[in-house]
């Protein structure tokens, strides 16, 4: 070992009087200690294998998918300039050099591009191969074209090794930790200079030595003292509700990992004293919707942020209604409803009130910006659509519903009157303690004869869970659902191509989709199961489809 450091120093020496990176750099600002989700793997090659293992995974992941890294056109990019520099300079590590870091320790960290897909990524590999190659690298370093010093990284020579005219990686390694960076940017500024925060960062992950946690794991709050799972996957809740988490921020992060006897368990970070007002409330709700839709999801409430919206239509009426609200929410998309219009529910603390529905009416009225076009009571219920395939719902009494006549082009909903066209019908409806609101007037029915005992309940469902439960799917109704969306949509716009297509990729993915039956996802019955970090482990039943499909 000593000999081979002298021999990198000498190396470097050499590299010292070189051309550095000249390359452009578009500065791409995001929070290096701050990933969106993280990748921890024993084995980096036998992670789609392995997540084709996993409950719904197994169903949906195809041969493309397990051998994705094999034709990446990345890897391929990168295959390829490894070779060329190894037969231009006759080493002989490059195949090597690959097949060791996907089949090595890795940590490899994502951050969203502009789009909001996690292109962004530095990847930390554990192992001997391209730590020794950082010799070889050295020696040539100048005269290849594609590959040249961008700096220093922890004490090391910083390499840019360029794919191709878009991409170019930075690589530096430390001992027997490789880092690799997918872009420039992410390190350094437009000019070429190193970013100190991002330096921090990275040095950090570099450096990291084995028992220790990296400062991608501790922003996630992993327990470095346990052994690491054979494949961990932790995906912020930010990143997977499309930036939607301001409206339910108690849940952080949602985390999959492989056990040692081959099991995938799920866990959810969460503020563990917001949990029991969120299992208390949740229960409830899942007792107010319909069974067998084709999502549904129930999400912690922040009640102050959800005031701060309703200020916007209006400050006394959000007042009222923030005060009345508990701390959880549930939504269901059905087969009727489609894509764009799910049932919202939420709970309130009080089952009567002119008050309330007061301050009810007149959000329902400013926020859809014009009168209301109906308000039904028990005695007068809104017509109900032939397409829902349920008896009339008995209306509860003291039920209160107010609903509004829209019409635009994208309407899913053939509506009557002088204005006759497509368009939708708005409805909220008080139930007792919940509120339910739509942007789809049929999608009320359902859960209005659940309120009437005439239907079975979401609950019901759920109820082998054990616990509260967080998320529903059924398969067939999924797949039905996103398969008359993708076709009525592709449909208007008329595009013979795209619908060619999707039948050869699309409705392959829907069919398999078809055969996962029901899956359940349940918060766990006692809050005492949460680590110092907000980890819990999530009850995970998958069972046969379920035959109603409101």
């Amino acid at each position: 070992m000593a000999g081979a450091g002298v021999l990198l120093i000498g190396a470097l020496a050499l590299i010292s009087s070189r051309a550095a990176f000249t390359g452009s750099i578009t500065r791409i600002g995001a929070d290096l200690s701050h990933p969106d989700v993280l990748i921890r793997s024993q084995h980096l090659s036998q992670l789609p294998k392995d997540l084709a293992q996993a409950p719904l995974l197994r169903q949906l992941l195809t041969h493309d998918l397990v051998n994705y890294y094999e034709d990446h056109p990345t890897r391929l990019s990168l295959l390829g300039t490894l070779r060329r520099l190894a037969f231009d300079h006759e080493l002989n590590w490059a195949q090597n050099l690959l097949v060791s870091a996907l089949d090595s320790p890795a940590e490899v960290a994502f951050w969203r591009d502009g789009r909001g897909h996690p292109e962004h990524f530095v990847a930390v590999v554990e192992h001997g191969v391209l730590a020794s190659s950082a010799l070889q690298l050295a020696e040539i370093a100048l005269p290849d074209k594609q590959l040249s010093v961008a700096g220093t990284l922890a004490g090391t020579t910083l390499y840019a090794l360029k794919l191709n005219a878009r991409q170019t990686f930075l690589i530096a390694s430390v001992g027997r930790r490789t880092l690799v960076v997918s872009d420039p940017g992410l390190l350094m500024n437009e000019d070429g200079v190193i970013v100190r925060e991002a330096e921090n960062v990275l040095s950090a992950a570099l450096k990291t030595k084995n028992g220790q946690a990296s400062p991608f794991a501790k922003d996630f709050g992993l327990d470095v003292k346990v052994a690491a799972p054979s494949q961990q996957i932790v995906a912020r809740v930010d990143y997977l509700s499309f930036g939607y988490q301001h409206f339910f921020p108690m849940g952080q992060a949602l985390r999959a990992e492989r056990n040692a006897k081959g099991q995938w368990q799920t866990y959810l970070r969460s503020d563990a004293k917001a949990l029991d007002g969120w299992r208390a409330s949740a229960a409830h709700l899942t007792q107010a919707l319909p069974r067998g839709a084709a999502f549904c999801a129930t999400v912690p409430l922040d009640t102050q942020r959800v005031g701060k919206l309703l200020a916007t239509i209006d400050t006394d009426a959000a007042k009222a209604l923030a005060a009345e609200l508990e701390p959880s929410a549930a939504v269901c998309w059905g087969a009727v409803g489609g894509v764009y219009n799910p049932l919202l529910a939420m709970r309130l603390k009080n089952a009567d009130g002119a008050h309330t529905n007061a301050a009810l009416a007149v959000v329902f009225e400013r926020g859809t910006r014009q009168p209301l076009a109906a308000e039904a009571t028990a005695a007068k219920a809104a017509p109900k659509a032939a397409a829902m395939q349920l008896q009339e719902p008995k209306v509860p009494v003291g039920t209160k519903i107010w609903t509004r006549a829209v019409h635009h082009e994208f309407g899913t909903q053939a509506l009557s009157g002088v204005d006759a066209g497509p368009g939708n019908v708005l409805a909220m409806a008080r139930v007792g303690k919940t509120l339910l609101l739509t942007t789809d007037r049929r999608m009320l029915d359902s859960a209005l004869a659940v309120a009437s005992k005439t239907y079975p309940t979401w609950g019901d469902e759920a109820r082998a869970l054990n616990g509260t439960p967080l998320m529903s799917l059924n398969g067939p109704v999924l797949a039905q659902l996103l398969e008359s969306e993708s076709f009525r949509v592709l449909r208007q716009a008329e595009a013979t191509a795209f619908i060619r297509v999707a039948r050869e990729l699309w409705t392959p993915k829907l069919k398999a989709l078809s055969q996962v039956g029901n899956l359940q996802l349940g918060l766990p019955g006692v809050a005492s199961v949460v680590d110092e970090q907000g980890w819990l482990e999530l009850t995970v039943l998958q069972t046969a489809q379920a035959k109603s499909t409101p």
